[in-house]
């Protein structure tokens, strides 16, 4: 029977008011997730004590959270513009521009010279963190705006156009890959990055300098690794010193020496009359000045220096700065040896800590010197970690030390998306545009509300959360590869329908998005809990979960809004 006006408007219980509720579905999939998991995981062995677990390890919290994370940022820009009744495609693809941008920008710099000309635009050799993510934010969102703007003055589904850019930015990644990742010399690229430095763990000794001999250190590595290019022609005696000088002349760069370096080289052979010349002139070029070395350095680069090192820099450390660091080291120590005394049945002594230890704890306390690289790619509630250590969770059954040092940062910037867009979809007027958007285009039109607008600040959004997603991938791994990203459109989308949108718009809950999030982050990585589940079976709950929700969710829409 057809619902009446009055149906509509009668007022409901506060279960009944839950029920319609669009995220009503996800919560109740999650818990039922969350439940089985911890008890296919170890959690049955444990008296159902799913914290002992393998899936509900610190490790396995860890593990589990980046993976619901990543996932659940570029669900999030997904749900918002499918609320607006359109879809995005192109968001595995832009993960897998924003990461090559970032990457090659880190690794090579940042040069632009007009065609055909020698005119300089930009020459720089080392772009900062911050800045490789502002240039490749800004390529990002023009790409989201410039699909937005097909979408919307084409009159074309976002289904076409954004599957369009899908192939086109996919392309796009992998041939700049190609071209611009090789060094001078190379004939081809390569379409990964692995070889970044871990900028979140940079610190700068630079104070010390003074004291330490890791300057005069370097400088001596540094000029036999560029002697050591040219020692084989050099001591052959067979070689001709014409052979030389043409191998010299066709030598790339190299990462032993510097390209000033290797063009003054190039620029003495011609002159030399001899092989032992040209030996002196080139032990002179490789010959490296102490003070120019640079004393920033990955923090475990730093606890490797040597003992008179290490010492030297101790010696700097404030008196009750470096007390406060040995008594929380020997706190440690002595927690440490009473769980190993009970793991192993015998009484362990506890490990003495001395000043060398106070000095590499010290490198952990000093500041990055990127900021940024650590936002993306650090920990997060390193003091929650230490509080579950302290009391007795947090810790490795082996040698009972603390296991994690935190969660991933990307865990942040999960929390930090999903309160902006609950925000801006709740409590802003750009969230009743939205809404209303998906809901009636031609009544929004009607009432005012700026539909392309809305339209195209959405294509842009999901954009910035690709771009997030893969600074946090590349700042954490120190790594890029033109494949990643692949299929996280269907992913996104498919979280957002499990969270309760719809796919004809105007309807759905931004925490519907974060429980489907968990959902599928938690089934996705579930394989490596429980050994015996064949890994088609995620793809078959994911088929399964995507259709009953879809259902599900046009049915708690009429609900919610009376039929109509």
């Amino acid at each position: 029977m057809a619902r009446s006006e009055a149906d509509r408007r009668r007022k409901v219980g506060y279960g009944e008011s839950l029920l319609r509720r669009p995220e009503i579905g996800a919560f109740i999939v999650m818990i039922v997730v969350l439940v089985s998991l911890g008890w296919a995981s170890g959690g049955w062995q444990n008296n159902l004590n799913f914290l002992d677990s393998t899936a509900f390890s610190p490790l396995g919290v860890r593990n589990n959270t980046r993976i619901v994370a990543q996932l659940g940022i570029i669900a999030i820009g997904a749900f918002m513009l499918m609320v607006a009744g359109e879809f995005d495609l192109s968001i595995g693809s832009m993960i897998g521009f924003a990461g090559m941008s970032l990457a090659l920008l880190l690794k090579w710099g940042l040069h632009i010279t007009i065609p055909f000309t020698d005119i300089v635009l930009v020459d720089l050799d080392v772009v900062p963190p911050s800045l490789a993510f502002l240039l490749t934010l800004g390529m990002t969102l023009a790409f989201g705006w410039l699909i937005g703007n097909i979408v919307v003055r084409s009159g074309l589904p976002s289904f076409i156009v954004t599957l369009a850019f899908l192939f086109f930015l996919r392309g796009l990644t992998e041939v700049c890959y190609r071209f611009l990742n090789r060094a001078p010399g190379d004939r081809s690229g390569s379409t990964q990055v692995s070889d970044l430095p871990d900028f979140k763990n940079l610190i700068d000794l630079e104070r010390f300098r003074s004291i330490i001999s890791y300057p005069a250190e370097q400088a001596i590595g540094a000029a036999k690794g560029c002697l050591s290019v040219f020692e084989r022609p050099l001591n052959n005696s067979l070689a001709k010193l014409d052979n030389v000088k043409d191998n010299i002349a066709n030598l790339a760069t190299t990462s032993k020496m510097s390209p000033e370096q290797l063009a003054r080289i190039k620029e003495l052979a011609p002159a030399t009359t001899s092989k032992e010349e040209l030996a002196a002139k080139i032990a002179e070029v490789c010959k490296v000045d102490p003070n120019t070395i640079s004393l920033e350095m990955e923090r475990v680069d730093a606890q490797k220096l040597s003992a008179d090192d290490l010492l030297a820099i101790f010696s700097q450390i404030p008196a009750g700065r470096a007390e406060s660091l040995r008594n929380m080291l020997e706190a440690d120590a002595t927690r440490t040896a009473e769980r190993l005394s009970n793991i192993k049945g015998n009484t362990v002594t506890p490990a003495s800590i001395n000043d060398i230890d106070v000095a590499k704890e010290f490198f952990m306390t000093l500041p990055t010197k990127n900021p940024v690289a650590d936002l993306f790619g650090g920990n997060i509630l390193e003091w929650l970690a230490n509080w579950t250590n302290v009391i007795g969770w947090n810790i490795t059954e082996r040698t009972g030390a603390q296991w994690i040092d935190g969660l991933y940062a990307v865990v942040g910037w999960w929390i930090f998306v999903a309160l902006v867009a609950w925000f801006v979809m709740q409590r802003t007027k750009a969230g009743n545009w939205i809404y209303s958007t998906g809901g009636n285009l031609q009544a929004a039109k009607a009432n005012g509300v700026p539909t392309d607008g809305v339209k195209i600040s959405l294509f842009m959004t999901t954009a910035a959360c690709a771009t997030i997603f893969a600074a946090t991938q590349v700042f954490d791994t120190n790594s890029a590869d033109a494949a990643k990203g692949n299929l996280k459109e269907l992913e996104a989308i498919a979280t957002a329908v499990v969270g309760g949108a719809i796919l004809t718009g105007g309807f759905g809950s931004i925490w519907g998005v974060v429980f489907g999030a968990i959902i599928f982050g938690l089934a996705q990585n579930a394989l490596f809990y429980i050994p015996w589940l064949d890994g088609a079976y995620y793809r078959m709950f994911l088929g399964s979960i995507l259709l009953a929700a879809a259902l599900m969710n046009e049915s708690i829409r009429k609900r919610f809004t009376g039929g109509i």
